[in-house]
C-alpha cells in the first residue's frame, strides 16, 4: 500500500484486493484508489482507468436493474424512477391497510361495536366500509366520525389505483409515458383488459398524495385517541 497526495490536498492510498469472483477462480483485482477527504473524512473509491470496465454501470438491463421487463425501446432510468414511485404508492397503501385493519379488529372486540358484525371483515374495501359504520355508531369513536369518514372516503376513492399499483404490469417509454396494464372479470363473466397511462410527474403526485393520506390516518390513530379507546393489542414473539 502506498500513501500519497491527490487532488485538493486529499490523502490517497493505493490498495489492491484479492478475492474470489462470482464465477471464477481467485485472482487479483486491478488496483483502485481509496480517497479519504480531509474535510469530511468520507471515503470514496476511484478506479484506475484499467478497472473502468469492471466498475462501470451495466449497460442495458443487467442483474442490478430494477426493470420488471426487457424492452428494447424502454429507458432504464425512467423505468427505475417509475418503479420507485410505484413502490412509494404501494408502501403508503400498506401503511393505511395495516392501520385500518388493526382498528377494525380491535373495534370488533369492543362491546359497543359487537352488534354491528359477527367478527371483523377481511379485505381493505370491506374493512373501510365497516369502519364507517363503526365511527357512525354510538361509542367511544363517534367523536372522530367526521375526520374518519373523510379519511376512509378518500381511501375508498383510490381502489382502482391501489389495485393497479399492486397487481398491474408496468412499462415505461420516453415518448409515451408510464403505462400500467391489468386484467379482471367484467359483467357477464367476460375477461377485460385495461390500461392506464401516467406521466412521471403524475405518478409522483399520486405517491405524495397516498403517503399524505397515510399520515392523516396515523394522526387519527394517535391524536384522535383511537389507540386508548379500543381493546389493547399486545406484542407476541
Amino acid at each position: 500500500m502506498r500513501v500519497g497526495t491527490g487532488k485538493n490536498g486529499t490523502k490517497v492510498r493505493d490498495v489492491s484486493w484479492r478475492g474470489s469472483l462470482p464465477k471464477g477462480p481467485s485472482k487479483a483485482l486491478p488496483r483502485s484508489r481509496m480517497v479519504v477527504t480531509a474535510r469530511t473524512k468520507s471515503v470514496m473509491f476511484e478506479a484506475d482507468p484499467s478497472t473502468a470496465a469492471v466498475n462501470r454501470r451495466p449497460s442495458g438491463f443487467g442483474r442490478r436493474s430494477l426493470a420488471p421487463e426487457k424492452n428494447p425501446w424502454a429507458d432504464e432510468e425512467l423505468v427505475e424512477r417509475a418503479v420507485l414511485h410505484r413502490g412509494a404508492i404501494v408502501s403508503g397503501f400498506g401503511q393505511i391497510e395495516t392501520g385500518i385493519g388493526e382498528i377494525a379488529l380491535r373495534a370488533s372486540c369492543h362491546p359497543a361495536y359487537r352488534p354491528l358484525r359477527d367478527g371483523h371483515p377481511y379485505g381493505a374495501t370491506r374493512t373501510a366500509k365497516y369502519l364507517k359504520e363503526v365511527f357512525a355508531a354510538p361509542g367511544p369513536l363517534q367523536k372522530q366520525c367526521g375526520v374518519a369518514t373523510l379519511f376512509l372516503d378518500r381511501f375508498l376513492a383510490l381502489t382502482e389505483i391501489r389495485t393497479m399499483m399492486a397487481h398491474g404490469s408496468l412499462s415505461a417509454l420516453p415518448q409515451w409515458g408510464i403505462t400500467f396494464e391489468f386484467i379482471h372479470r367484467g359483467p357477464g363473466g367476460r375477461v377485460e383488459k385495461h390500461s392506464r397511462r401516467f406521466s412521471e410527474e403524475h405518478l409522483a403526485h399520486i405517491a405524495a398524495y397516498v403517503n399524505r393520506l397515510s399520515r392523516l390516518g396515523q394522526g387519527l390513530y394517535w391524536r384522535g385517541g383511537l389507540n386508548a379507546a379500543l381493546p389493547e393489542a399486545r406484542w407476541y414473539p
